[in-house]
């Protein structure tokens, strides 16, 4: 399909585009607009943000090289050299795993660090028996990164959303003003004829000067609405040029040749009434599930406070290996070191109080969530009767419609055989061009309510 997705340089292609095309449909344009627009384009950067959250958050599980050396040299005395160096395996759950080697001399050292002349290897495990054997702050990063891209989803989805309904309604808007400025172009145009023919009849002597001064102040009044109509269709193209781009960088622009397609009234007629029929529709918008993810990070930071209600006591076990040559390893039961830490805030309060906040924080995301929904539910029910009283209004509008052309067109009958005037036909006129406005207005206002139902349950 030839339109504005194929590659533009410059204005003057533009242009060939619209000479060659004429009516931009709606489908097309919508197509542009998802497949073009910065603001989507933009939303490929949030799966890359989650994806980095994750990246950092598994960082928390990277091995550690750890490695330190010092050495002291004075008066030709080697007063010491020490080197210590380990690697350290953080796990999923807690549990540490190390390895290392130690390698100690000089004539001043402490008696502690005092090693075998060839070093010491040494491995080890840091169980933590209570706070952190079953949560950390390590998995909460992880929990939380998951959390993120949920987050993220739900931003694409109403980003998305947005800008599907704000294109719309541009296209509707320019839709409904281009029928107006041909429904006012038409008018002249028999506005003139009129004029011409009352002309005609008063130079015939068949109708007085006043009727020409009646039927050229009728033209002259058509003209400006046409003008005012004409200047209303500029600026809502204009409002179309927004969402018109290539590639998210290169913004389009349509010239006065290209045209919308004129929308049937039954657009969108289906898609809204399956949705009647869907009452779970309102569990997946976006404002409830922000609530569930709130609910779900509220969750993981009340886990880890009832975490933090535990003792820490951490138990490092280190079995030392001695090298008593290079290619020979010797281990004993008795060479080893072992440690334990325990720290207990005896009342815990700090803890009991986080985790009591966390709850009430939860107990008001629930309350707020069932608010919020009730809230959509009546949106949507208010939306459905205002559709049903619309399509009622279109219907008998339109029955006006047809009558009031009806009446023009008998009065007209009535001016050619000299039954009527000049200014029962305008009175007649004038009233069927108010019918035709109220009727676009009319369509524009439902086929817009039938939109801010699908954008309210983000159905685009």
């Amino acid at each position: 399909m030839k339109r504005l997705l194929i590659p533009i340089l410059s204005f003057w292609l533009v242009t060939t585009y619209a000479q060659s095309t004429e009516i931009l449909s709606y489908d097309d344009y919508i197509e542009i607009v998802k497949s073009q627009h910065p603001y989507l384009y933009q939303l490929d950067l949030l799966d890359d943000k989650s994806d980095a959250y994750q990246l950092k958050a598994k960082g928390g599980v990277d091995p550690i090289i750890d490695a330190g050396y010092n050495t002291k040299s004075f008066d030709d005395k080697n007063y010491y050299q020490q080197f210590d160096g380990k690697i350290k395996i953080p796990t999923w759950y807690g549990i540490e795993l190390e390895a290392g080697y130690e390698y100690n001399n000089g004539i001043f050292l402490n008696d502690e660090n005092t090693l075998p002349s060839n070093g010491l290897l040494n491995a080890g495990i840091i169980i933590p028996l209570g706070n952190g054997l079953f949560y950390d702050e390590r998995r909460k990063v992880l929990d939380e990164a998951e959390i993120i891209r949920a987050e993220n989803n739900l931003k694409k989805i109403e980003i998305e959303n947005k800008i599907i309904f704000a294109a719309t309604k541009a296209y509707l808007d320019w839709q409904i003003n281009f029928q107006k400025t041909e429904i006012y172009r038409n008018a002249v145009i028999i506005a003139q004829q009129r004029v011409d023919n009352t002309i005609a009849s008063f130079v015939q002597g068949d109708k007085p000067a006043i009727d020409t001064l009646e039927a050229t102040i009728s033209l002259n009044s058509r003209k400006t609405e046409l003008l005012i109509a004409e200047q209303e269709l500029i600026a809502k193209r204009m409002d179309i040029n927004l969402f018109l781009w290539q590639e998210g960088i290169i913004p389009l622009e349509l010239t006065d040749l290209v045209r919308p397609e004129i929308l049937a009234l039954s657009k969108w007629q289906e898609e809204t009434a399956k949705l009647r029929l869907e009452d779970n529709l309102i569990e997946s918008v976006t404002d409830l599930q922000g609530y569930e993810i709130y609910n779900r990070q509220l969750d993981i930071d009340r886990k880890l406070a009832k975490e933090n209600r535990k003792p820490i006591v951490d138990l490092k076990i280190n079995p030392l290996l001695r090298m008593n040559d290079p290619d020979v390893l010797n281990y004993s039961f008795d060479d080893y070191k072992l440690g334990a830490n325990v720290y207990y805030p005896i009342f815990t309060r700090k803890a009991r109080g986080e985790q009591k906040l966390i709850e009430i924080e939860q107990e008001n995301n629930r309350l707020s969530m069932i608010t919020a929904r009730q809230r959509i539910q009546n949106q949507r029910d208010i939306m459905f009767s205002e559709i049903a009283y619309l399509e009622d209004a279109s219907d008998i509008l339109r029955k006006n419609i047809q009558d009031a052309a009806r009446m023009l067109e008998a009065e007209n009958i009535k001016l050619t055989i000299g039954e009527s005037s000049i200014f029962l036909v305008n009175s007649r006129e004038i009233k069927f061009l108010e019918f035709q406005e109220k009727n676009l207005k009319l369509n524009k206002e439902l086929l817009l309510k039938r939109l801010e139902l699908l954008y309210l349950l983000q159905q685009f």
